[in-house]
């Protein structure tokens, strides 16, 4: 109780109490801001995490179809070999 007393009554006690919680209003501030930048940060990393894994699966998928695809296209060449046709002459 002394303490505030002396703060109401002391104008330079008063000006130094405030100035001591305007800082810490400050400093929470500044700590607020920093843990939402890391969540923020941290949702980006994240999302950039699972596009490139989705590339990365996009593109397994694709080469996939393709290796399937050169299969398809192999068999139906074996085919007309086999019938008698040259499928190099064809094309």
């Amino acid at each position: 109780m002394t303490l505030l007393h002396n703060i109401r009554a002391d104008p330079k006690e008063r000006a130094l109490y405030e100035a001591y919680c305007k800082q810490l209003s400050i400093e929470q501030t500044i700590k607020d801001d920093m843990a939402e930048l890391r969540a923020e940060a941290e949702g980006e990393r994240a999302r950039a995490e699972q596009a490139e894994a989705a590339l990365v699966a996009e593109r397994a998928r694709a080469e996939a179809a393709l290796v399937a695809e050169r299969a398809r296209a192999e068999a139906l060449r074996a085919k007309l070999r086999a019938l008698g046709f040259d499928p190099d002459a064809l094309g």
